[in-house]
């Protein structure tokens, strides 16, 4: 989950329920005969955005602090 909130908080998204928002906007089920689009995911995939992300917020506010406490480091050194 880190691997995919990381491009939110660069995108400048730090609010949990915007990082939310934008996921389940965004994030499409791929299609073999309709457009693809450039971020998409699997059946699967789209259920678990649909009815557990949303109870994820705490999670994401966590790997939010934790990427910035390490690029505040990384700036540091």
């Amino acid at each position: 989950m880190k691997i995919a909130i990381r491009p939110l908080y660069y995108y400048g998204i730090t609010d949990p329920q915007h990082a939310i928002s934008w996921v389940s906007g965004n994030v499409k089920r791929k299609r073999l005969i309709k457009k693809n689009y450039y971020y998409y995911t699997s059946k699967q995939g789209r259920l678990w955005i649909d009815h557990e992300l949303k109870n994820k917020a705490n999670l994401i506010v966590e790997l939010i602090e934790e990427i910035k406490k390490k690029d505040d480091f990384e700036i540091e050194v």
